[in-house]
C-alpha cells in the first residue's frame, strides 16, 4: 500500500510446487520410472496341490497439492494513486510406476526352457495401479487506485498446471509348466486418475479526479497427461487346467480438468478506461505426449527468428515458451505470416511467438503416439482341459478401455470504464483440446504342439477347452468437454466507447485401434468360439462464447462472439483370424468348434456438438457479430474376415461387420444491436467409414450354416 501527494502501492505473489513419484527428472515425460512394485516367481517350482498360487503387486501412489497465490495493492494519493498488482502459480506433479505380477523368467533363459514348474489348485495373478493426482492452483490478484487528478490501477493473475502419470502394469505366466485342478486368472488392471482445478482471477479498479485506468487479466491453463500400458499375457508356457481361465487387461484411467479465468478493470475519472482480458485454456492427453515429439523442426523459438512462415512449416516452442514449452506445431494456413511492427514501435515482433496456436484452423499440433497400451495375450503356449467331471475350461481373453476425458472450461471478462470520457475494452478467450489414443488389443497367436514331460500336462496342439473360447477387445473412450467464453464491456459518460470480444474453441479427437486377433494358432472348443472387437468411441462437446457491448453515451458499441467446435474420431476395428503381418505367418490357424464360431467387429462412433455464439452491442453507434463452426469427422476402418485358416464348426458361422457411427451438430449464432448485426453458422459433417466382412485367401471352411 502507498499513501501520500503520489501514492503508489505495488504487491507480487508468486508460489511454486513440484511433486515427484518416481519418475527421475521434472520436465521429461518420458522417463523411465524407478518406482516399481513386484510380486514374482522367477524360474522355480511352486507344488502346493491341495492349495492356491497367488501373487498380487499394487501400486496406490497419491499427489494431493493446494498451491495458492495472492496479492493486493492499493496507491491512494492527493494528486496521483498508483497501484501494481500479480499472482502466480506454478504447480506440476508426475507420477510415474512398474507394476509387475506373476511367473517370469530370469537372465539367460531360452525361448522353450520353461524352467518354472506350477501345481496348485488355483492360481490368481493381478496387477493393478490407481495412481492419483489431485492438484489445485489458485491465483488472485487485486490492485486499486485512488488519486485526486490521476488513478492507475494495474492487476495480473496467472494460474500454471501441469500433471503428468506413466505407468506400466503387466501380469503374465511365462516359461512356465503349470497344471491348476481350479481356475487361472490373470489380471492387469490401470485406473490412473488426475483431477485439477486451476483458477485465475484479478481485479483492477482505478479512480482519478482527471483520469481513472484499471487494467486487469488473468491467465489459467493446465496440462495434464496419462501415459503407460497395460498387458495381461501368457507366453511361452504350458498350462493344464480344469476350471474356468482369464486373461484380462482393463484401463479406466480418467482427467478430470476445470479451469477458470476472470477478470474485472474499473476505470472512473474525468477519463474513466477500464480494460479486461481472461483467458483460460485446458489441455489433457491420455496416449500422447506432446512434448516429445520427434521429427524435423523448420524453426524453433528462441534458436531461429524467422521473416516468413508458409504452409507446412514446422514450429518447435523452445524451453522458455510459456505455457506452450517443447511443443511442436505445423502451419497449415493458406496465407503466408509475415514479421511486421504492428504497433508501429519501430521494433519488428518475434513472429513464432507472436501466434495463435490455439488456432486449429491454422494450426495443427504435432504429437508423439506414447504406448498406451491395453493388452491380453496368449502367444507360444499350450492350454488343454485337464478331466473333471465337475468343472469346465472356459477360456476368456478380454481386453478393455475405458479412458474418459472431463474437460470444463470458463473464460470471463468484465471492463468498465465511466466519466465524461468513459472507454471499455474486454477480451475472453477459452480454449479446450482433448486427445485419446489407445491401442486395445486382445490375441492369441502362435500356439504350440507340447510334450508332457512327466509334468502331468498331457501332450496337445495348441488350446483344446472343453467350455467356450472367446477373445473380445472393447473401446468405450469418451471425451465430454465444456468451453465457455463471456466478455462484457460497458462505457457511461458523455462521451463513450465499449469493445467486446468472446471466443470460444473446442478441439477434440480420439484416435485408437481394438483388435481382437487369432493369428498361427489352433484352438478346439467342446462350446462356442468367439473373437470380438467392439468399439463406442463417444465425444460430447460444448463450446460457447458470449460478447456484450454497452455504451450510455454518445459513441460506439462493438460485440464480437466466435464458437468453434472440431470433433474427429478416428477409430480401427478388426476381429478375425489371420489379419497379422502375412509375412510373419508360420502356418495355417485351425479352428474347429462343436458349437458356432463368430467374427464380429462393430464400431458405434458417437459424435455430438453444441456451439453457441452471441453478441449483442447497444449505444448510439454500435454493432454486433456472432459466428459458429462445428466440425465433425468420423472415419472408422471396421474389419471382420478369415484368412489363411481352417475352420470346422458344427453350429453357424458368422463373420460381421457394422458400423452404426452418428453425428449430431446444434449450432446457433444469435446477434442483437440497436445499429447492424450480423450472425453466421456452419456445419461441416464427414463419415469416411470403410467397412468390410468376408472370407479372405487361402480358406477351408465346413459350418452347419
Amino acid at each position: 500500500a502507498g499513501m501520500g501527494g503520489s501514492g503508489v502501492g505495488a504487491s507480487i505473489g508468486v508460489a511454486v510446487a513440484r511433486s515427484l513419484i518416481g519418475q527421475e527428472g521434472f520436465g521429461v515425460v518420458g522417463e523411465s520410472a524407478i518406482a516399481t512394485v513386484q510380486a514374482l516367481v522367477i524360474d522355480s517350482s511352486v507344488k502346493a496341490d491341495a492349495g492356491d498360487l497367488v501373487l498380487t503387486a499394487s501400486a496406490q501412489q497419491t499427489i494431493d497439492a493446494l498451491v495458492l497465490a495472492g496479492s493486493v495493492a492499493v496507491g491512494i494519493g492527493s494528486s496521483a494513486g498508483i497501484a501494481v498488482s500479480g499472482s502466480g502459480v506454478w504447480a506440476e506433479n508426475q507420477i510415474g510406476n512398474r507394476v509387475h505380477a506373476g511367473i517370469d523368467t530370469g537372465l539367460g533363459y531360452t525361448s522353450g526352457q520353461r524352467l518354472s514348474f506350477i501345481s496348485v489348485q488355483n492360481v490368481d495373478i493381478e496387477a493393478s495401479d490407481d495412481s492419483r493426482i489431485h492438484s489445485f492452483a489458485g491465483a488472485a490478484s487485486i490492485a486499486a487506485a485512488f488519486g485526486g487528478s490521476a488513478g492507475l490501477a494495474v492487476s495480473i493473475g496467472v494460474s500454471l498446471a501441469r500433471n503428468v502419470i506413466n505407468t506400466q502394469v503387466l501380469a503374465e505366466i511365462a516359461g512356465a509348466r503349470l497344471v491348476a485342478t481350479g481356475d487361472v486368472q490373470v489380471i492387469a488392471s490401470s485406473a490412473a486418475n488426475i483431477e485439477v482445478m486451476a483458477i485465475a482471477a484479478s481485479l483492477a479498479v482505478a479512480i482519478g479526479g482527471g483520469a481513472g485506468v484499471g487494467v486487469s487479466g488473468a491467465g489459467a491453463s493446465a496440462m495434464n497427461i496419462i501415459l503407460g500400458g497395460t498387458a495381461a499375457s501368457i507366453d511361452d508356457s504350458a498350462m493344464g487346467v480344469a476350471g474356468a481361465m482369464a486373461v484380462k487387461s482393463s484401463a479406466s484411467s480418467r482427467i478430470e480438468a476445470t479451469i477458470v479465468s476472470a477478470s474485472i478493470g474499473v476505470g472512473g475519472g474525468n477519463v474513466g478506461v477500464g480494460a479486461s482480458i481472461g483467458i483460460a485454456l485446458a489441455r489433457n492427453y491420455i496416449g500422447y505426449d506432446p512434448s516429445h515429439y520427434s521429427g524435423a523442426a523448420r524453426y524453433t523459438s528462441g534458436v531461429d527468428a524467422p521473416a516468413k512462415i508458409v504452409k507446412g512449416d514446422v514450429i518447435r516452442l523452445g524451453p522458455r515458451s510459456g505455457a506452450r514449452a517443447n511443443e511442436v506445431y505445423e502451419y497449415i494456413g493458406d496465407g503466408d505470416l509475415l514479421r511486421a511492427d504492428k504497433d508501429k514501435s519501430g521494433n519488428q515482433k518475434d513472429l513464432i511467438l507472436t501466434q495463435d496456436y490455439a488456432d486449429t484452423k491454422l494450426w495443427k499440433q504435432l504429437t508423439a503416439t506414447s504406448a498406451n497400451q491395453i493388452e491380453a495375450s496368449v502367444t507360444q503356449s499350450s492350454i488343454v482341459a485337464l478331466d473333471d467331471a465337475n468343472k469346465t475350461l472356459n477360456l476368456s481373453v478380454i481386453a478393455d478401455n475405458l479412458q474418459t476425458i472431463d474437460s470444463a472450461v470458463f473464460a470471463g471478462s468484465v471492463a468498465i470504464g465511466a466519466g465524461q470520457i468513459g472507454v471499455a475494452i474486454s477480451g475472453a478467450g477459452a480454449s479446450a483440446v482433448n486427445r485419446i489414443g489407445s491401442q486395445t488389443l486382445a490375441y492369441v497367436g502362435r500356439t504350440t504342439t507340447v510334450d508332457s514331460n512327466h509334468d502331468g500336462v498331457p501332450e496337445i496342439n495348441g488350446i483344446e477347452v472343453d467350455g467356450f473360447i472367446h477373445v473380445l477387445a472393447t473401446d468405450n473412450a469418451k471425451i465430454d468437454s465444456s468451453v465457455m467464453a463471456v466478455s462484457v464491456a460497458a462505457a457511461f459518460g458523455e462521451f463513450g466507447a465499449s469493445v467486446a470480444i468472446g471466443v470460444s474453441l473446442a478441439d477434440n479427437l480420439i484416435a485408437s485401434s481394438t483388435q481382437a486377433l487369432v493369428d498361427n494358432a489352433a484352438l478346439d472348443a467342446v462350446g462356442d468360439i468367439s473373437l470380438q472387437a467392439l468399439d463406442t468411441s463417444q465425444i460430447g462437446s460444448r463450446s460457447t462464447a458470449v460478447a456484450v457491448a454497452i455504451t450510455g453515451a454518445i459513441g460506439a458499441a462493438v460485440a464480437g462472439g466466435g464458437a468453434y467446435s472440431s470433433n474427429t474420431i478416428n477409430t480401427e476395428i478388426r476381429a478375425g483370424v489371420d489379419l497379422v503381418d502375412a509375412q510373419q505367418r508360420i502356418g495355417k490357424s485351425s479352428i474347429a468348434s462343436a458349437g458356432d464360431f463368430t467374427v464380429q467387429a462393430q464400431g458405434d462412433a458417437i459424435s455430438q456438438a453444441h456451439v453457441l455464439a452471441a453478441a449483442a452491442a447497444f449505444g448510439m453507434a454500435a454493432a454486433a457479430a456472432a459466428g459458429t463452426v462445428s466440425i465433425n469427422l468420423i472415419s472408422p476402418v471396421i474389419e471382420a474376415s478369415i484368412n489363411n485358416a481352417e475352420v470346422t464348426a458344427a453350429g453357424n458361422v458368422l463373420i460381421s461387420a457394422q458400423g452404426h457411427q452418428s453425428a449430431d451438430a446444434l449450432v446457433a449464432s444469435i446477434s442483437v444491436s440497436t445499429y447492424g448485426a450480423a450472425g453466421a453458422s456452419v456445419v461441416q459433417t464427414t463419415d469416411n467409414s470403410a467397412i468390410r466382412a468376408g472370407l479372405g485367401d487361402d480358406v477351408k471352411l465346413q459350418a452347419a450354416a
